[in-house]
């Protein structure tokens, strides 16, 4: 039985009517002009899906300001190994791929339910993360105002009405829908972009063309009096020879030829001009040319990590609690935080400058060093090291004040 099949299963069966929407009939469809054919989008999106796929999704839990080890539930199991087709990596690309083409990415985490008769409590226990790609997308509420979404598949079946509070809905550009991401019709607004592309791809094209025509007829060689076909042919290939053996530019012939040149008036587009438009392509994502090209700094990764993914990793992170976190886990401390590497974003020579703030303090382990650098770990590397010389800011004065007493009793003893 495929998922949609089981998720049909396990819709209910109830009276329905149309969710509340100030928007008309919650009713959305995920169709819109793909705008991923795109060289420049295609390029700039990727780079973008490669930095979401390097996120750690974790559930962690928060008691008196520190955190503690989570063990009573299989949550960061199931963040880790999303299910039996997807590596962790290849989840989080897929979901932010949705995410950005519909500005809307829905999933579905697959779970069983445990009777516990000590307490008579019911348990989710949750098994599987799957990222749902539907074409349409109905929203319903019953008597009592509970919300459910009805999924329609690029094959024509339907999920059946599934309540919306067990589906993880992970938005972009949400605001001008109540349910949906995106415009006021709950898909990607792609009307500004389009612009940007259609009229970057004209000038591109109409490059292509000054080049064809510069490769076209250039000038007529024309030989007077009437000539065979063999003499003709001879003819031509001498003034082919004499095209090619002279290097000044000047051609001298007989007076017997003469050759006239076709002008081209072709016109090509500016290389700035074409750099403008790229340019806006690539501030309608946040994207700079340097992340673009790979010949970043630091301070450039830095910047596109907090301008483009930083936002959305909150967000999934909490898309993600919002359905697999009770109330009462999210009031006692529990979240689940999207962790990605900062220290990896930084310059050799940072790496190296804070690990010589961080080793004298037992901020980090040596192996914690070494990973930074991509290098291998040894055996003994975790345990934690500090200096000597350094002592709590509330003890120097003690501290300077028992060293002067002990000067004291030297003078007096060698006295």
């Amino acid at each position: 039985m495929g998922l949609i099949d089981k998720l049909a299963k396990q819709a209910i069966n109830k009276s329905f009517m149309w969710a509340s929407s100030t928007s008309g009939t919650p009713s959305f469809s995920q169709f819109g002009d793909n705008i991923m054919n795109d060289e420049t989008v295609f390029t700039i999106t990727n780079r973008i899906l490669d930095e979401y796929s390097k996120l750690k999704p974790r559930h962690i839990r928060i008691v008196n300001g520190k955190e503690v080890k989570v063990t009573d539930n299989n949550i960061n199991e199931i963040l880790q190994n999303p299910n039996n087709l997807m590596t962790q990596s290849d989840f989080l690309r897929k979901c932010a791929w949705l995410r950005e083409t519909y500005k809307n990415c829905f999933i579905y985490p697959t779970y069983d339910l445990y009777y516990n008769p000590t307490n008579g409590r019911t348990k989710k226990v949750y098994k599987a993360l799957y990222p749902l790609n539907p074409v349409r997308v109905d929203f319903f509420e019953d008597d009592l105002g509970i919300i459910y979404v009805d999924f329609t598949f690029k094959n024509g079946k339907h999920s059946g009405k599934l309540r919306y509070d067990e589906i993880i809905h992970w938005r972009k550009e949400y605001g001008e829908n109540e349910y949906m991401g995106g415009d006021k019709n709950g898909s990607a607004n792609n009307t500004t972009i389009l612009k940007h592309l259609e009229t970057n791809d004209k000038m591109i094209q109409a490059t292509f063309k000054s080049i064809e025509g510069s490769l076209k007829v250039t000038g007529i060689f024309k030989m007077s009096g009437l000539i065979g076909k063999d003499k003709l042919e001879k003819e031509r290939q001498e003034f082919e020879k004499k095209l090619n053996d002279d290097k000044s530019g000047f051609v001298i012939l007989d007076q017997g030829t003469e050759y006239n040149p076709i002008p081209f008036y072709g016109r090509t587009v500016s290389k700035d001009l074409l750099k403008f438009f790229d340019d806006k392509i690539r501030r309608h994502y946040g994207v700079s040319e340097e992340i673009l090209d790979g010949k970043y700094t630091s301070e450039d990764k830095e910047a596109f990590y907090e301008t483009v993914i930083e936002s959305g990793a909150i967000s999934l992170g909490q898309a993600i609690e919002r359905v697999m976190l009770t109330p009462f886990a999210r009031k006692n401390g529990n979240s689940i935080i999207c962790y990605t590497s900062e220290i990896q974003m930084m310059s050799a020579d940072k790496k190296l400058k804070l690990a010589e703030l961080l080793l004298p303090t037992g901020g980090v382990t040596n192996n914690q060093v070494l990973k930074w650098f991509g290098e291998q770990p040894y055996e003994g590397g975790d345990e934690r090291f500090m200096s000597l010389n350094y002592i709590k800011t509330k003890d120097a004065s003690k501290y300077q004040v028992g060293e002067q007493n002990n000067q004291n009793d030297s003078v007096s003893n060698s006295e």
